[in-house]
């Protein structure tokens, strides 16, 4: 059979050449938060390390679609969403592209957001924020468990003005992106947007009632700790394990990785500091359907990802559940006995291009003695095999 040994080693001497792949590494302390934001620019703060959910390559793939307006007990609206919201959520999350020509995008004019809401929201094209109300004041943060800070009924829109439409819009695909924030769970909520270039004659991008793609502000939709219990996933998606996320602040070494056995290339103690250790590393590879064949040895779980797609686990739960960064492994195995764990469905996870395999490592007790992480991914054979 042939195989095909793709560079995403993560070290043991028993069957790893002795060239050593460089991983990315992180060891997460139970100081993490859904509170801590990256303030690197004046524009609105961005939490996690992927693309913001209300950037134009954001993928919204696993959201859900309707006709808006949104929200529950008020009239008008395109999408009722009282069984997803009310005594659930606080917040709403919209988004929908629109095109704008070259000509367009270069008009130095106002933006005109025509916009019906209740309680509050905050709107942002392009990643850049054009309106909010009751919200606070500009480029503050809104979590997805804020409550609006002023009660605000609808059936009265409203016109806010943005001064250059040039500044946010850009030729070809553009995306508005608004959170919408209800004073209260159990409060009636609404959002109801048209946007418009305010030329003359009047150029109208988006419109309420066009079919918009939604998320229900359980958890922060880019970035921060979300309750699994609350969200369906499958498989479990993690945006650390996308391509897109940015690991330049994470350390790096060859694989394997972890302490106390002697065998590990690279050593990371977190002995009494964290429970787990993640780890991420690129391949390019060609998009296949063949199986794939992930060999790990590990001390005490694991859970893999492949382009952030769930792959394979270990004493870690039961497969799509999400496991904290300081959750205890729920079993103890020592490392030395490679597993060899084929994945039939997993190369529907792989692309043309770069690839990322990531894996988070638990222990199964604070003070444990050792950790351990070695893995390799190859293909299970060609389709002429």
């Amino acid at each position: 059979m042939k195989i095909l040994k793709l560079f995403i080693l993560i070290h043991t001497a028993i069957y790893v050449t002795n060239s050593f792949a460089e991983l990315s590494i992180n060891e997460i302390n139970a100081a993490s938060s859904d509170r801590i934001l990256n303030y690197s620019n004046e524009n609105y703060p961005q939490p996690g390390g992927g693309a913001p959910w209300m950037n134009i390559n954001f993928d919204d793939s696993s959201w859900k679609s309707g006709d808006g307006g949104f929200g529950f007990g008020v009239g008008g609206l395109g999408t009722d969403l009282q069984t997803d919201l009310q005594g659930k959520a606080e917040t709403l999350y919209i988004r929908q592209k629109f095109i704008v020509s070259a000509a367009d995008a270069a008009k130095i004019y106002q933006l005109r957001l025509q916009v019906d809401y209740d309680d509050g929201f905050i709107a942002f094209v392009n990643g850049k924020e054009i309106a909010r109300k009751n919200m606070g004041p500009a480029d503050a943060f809104g979590f997805h468990d804020q409550p609006a800070y002023n009660a605000h009924g609808a059936g009265t829109p409203e016109n806010i003005y943005f001064p250059d439409s040039s500044d946010v819009l850009i030729e070809g695909t553009n995306i508005i992106a608004i959170q919408v924030h209800n004073k209260g769970t159990d409060n009636p909520m609404a959002i109801f947007a048209n946007l418009y270039i305010n030329s003359s004659p009047e150029i109208q991008l988006v419109n309420n009632s066009d079919t918009w793609n939604y998320f229900v502000g359980l958890a922060e939709p880019s970035g921060g700790i979300f309750d699994p219990r609350i969200i369906e996933y499958h498989p479990l998606h993690i945006l650390w394990g996308d391509s897109s996320f940015n690991d330049s602040s994470w350390s790096s070494g060859p694989g394997g990785l972890g302490y106390g056995d002697g065998d590990d290339a690279t050593t990371v103690n977190v002995q009494n500091i964290a429970y787990s250790i993640y780890i991420r590393q690129p391949f390019t590879a060609t998009a296949t359907t063949n199986s794939l064949i992930l060999t790990v040895d590990y001390d005490d779980a694991f859970i893999a990802y492949l382009n952030g797609y769930e792959i394979a686990r270990r004493n870690m739960g039961n497969v799509s559940q999400f496991f904290a960064h300081n959750q205890p492994a729920t079993a103890h195995r020592e490392a030395g006995s490679p597993e060899i764990i084929t994945l039939p469905d997993a190369s529907y996870f792989l692309i043309e291009g770069t690839n990322v395999l990531a894996i988070q490592t638990h222990n199964a007790t604070f003070d444990s003695s050792d950790m351990t992480i070695k893995a390799d991914l190859s293909v299970a054979g060609s389709p002429s095999s």
